[in-house]
């Protein structure tokens, strides 16, 4: 039985969380890199804001194989992939290095929903925005081959990545996942995913500063070798409107 399933069962937290609370911000929680934030199946307490890092979450399958099914990035708002209040999530998500987050309480939320319109309508937005988002990301692994994958996940990233530290203007990022986790994430082989990163720095069109630092030095052959599909997905990756504020 994994240490998840295992805090599941005894009914203990199982992430280790440093925990600052803040009256008006909800829990500002630091977990380390690899540290599980919930586990597929656990009850929807609390929903998540990223300050700083990144949140994978993940499909497991019983032989150990999985699906990186969304990145959660700085601005980033999660925990509602349940169907109703405080139900069960419906994936794992694991801190992909070390993250800060704020945390807030679910039953609160729902509560201020059933008597705020204008509050329940954001979460409906923010709920469909993440399916426009899962809907895009059917597209890209359905129809595109690995290169095509990997171009429009860095275009990808370099919008939604726009204004975090280790973001210039000049189309540089950091990418604060592994590859592994984005080999999962765009359902290629790691070997692919270094094939297809190593040809596109060969042809000049981007460049590594350091080993997750990314650099677009021809954006416009980057666009060409995604098929254009992020110009399909336009506003999908703006969370500004949408974004849930702190419910007291």
């Amino acid at each position: 039985m994994s240490a998840c399933n295992t805090a599941s069962v005894v009914g203990q937290h199982h992430v280790p969380f440093l925990v600052l609370d803040h009256p008006r911000l909800g829990s500002r929680v630091t977990c380390t890199a690899e540290e599980t934030i919930y586990c597929d199946g656990d009850r929807a307490e609390h929903w998540y804001e990223v300050v700083s890092g990144g949140v994978r979450a993940c499909k497991l399958l019983p032989d150990g194989r999985r699906q990186v099914v969304e990145f959660y990035l700085p601005g980033d708002q999660f925990g509602f992939d349940d169907l109703d209040g405080l139900h069960s999530v419906s994936t794992e998500a694991v801190a992909a290095q070390r993250t800060v987050l704020l945390r807030h309480n679910r039953r609160r939320l729902n509560s201020k929903v059933a008597s705020d319109a204008g509050l329940s309508n954001r979460v409906r937005d923010l709920v469909q925005r993440s399916l426009m988002q899962t809907r895009f990301h059917l597209m890209i692994l359905g129809r595109l081959e690995a290169l095509e994958r990997v171009a429009s996940f860095l275009l990808e990233m370099d919008t939604r990545l726009f204004g975090q530290p280790g973001h210039d203007a000049s189309g540089s990022f950091t990418l604060p996942m592994d590859r592994k986790d984005v080999a999962d994430h765009l359902g290629i082989t790691p070997e692919t995913l270094s094939r297809c990163m190593q040809a596109l720095r060969r042809s000049g069109t981007i460049a590594f500063p350091s080993q997750r630092q990314v650099m677009i030095l021809d954006r416009e052959t980057l666009t060409s070798m995604s098929g254009g599909a992020l110009d399909l997905a336009a506003g999908v990756f703006s969370h500004g409107a949408d974004r849930l504020p702190a419910v007291a």
